[in-house]
């Protein structure tokens, strides 16, 4: 039987992309689920993501505010992934909840 090919628009992979993110599958568990190859994943993730100048991570630095409240609250650091993603740490030490984010994170987009 001849293999059917399809053509996929911009916006399809974009939706499959975003399907993806939020699935909580890992790329390849997605990619099986629907039939799709997970080498075309990568492809349009690389393809469509934004942008950076040479040697960013992606990593967008915002400045952050103490304020006061009663009672005090603990403290808490709160990442938006440009996946859509939110990553959020609570407690007394985050240092160590950082530390633990970013190496969960190292080797993908957050």
């Amino acid at each position: 039987m001849p293999r059917q090919w399809r053509r996929w628009s911009k916006a399809d992979a974009k939706r499959v992309l975003a399907e993806q993110a939020s699935s909580g599958l890992s790329l390849q568990e997605f990619a099986q689920r629907e039939g799709i190859h997970p080498e075309r994943l990568r492809r349009w993730r690389s393809r469509l993501q934004d942008p950076t100048p040479t040697g960013a991570t992606g990593v967008r630095l915002v400045e952050l505010l103490a304020r006061a409240s009663t009672p005090p609250e603990p403290p808490r650091l709160l990442l938006h992934c440009p996946t859509g993603h939110t990553v959020e740490v609570v407690g007394a030490d985050l240092v160590e909840g950082l530390r633990a984010v970013l190496t969960a994170t190292a080797s993908t987009s957050c």
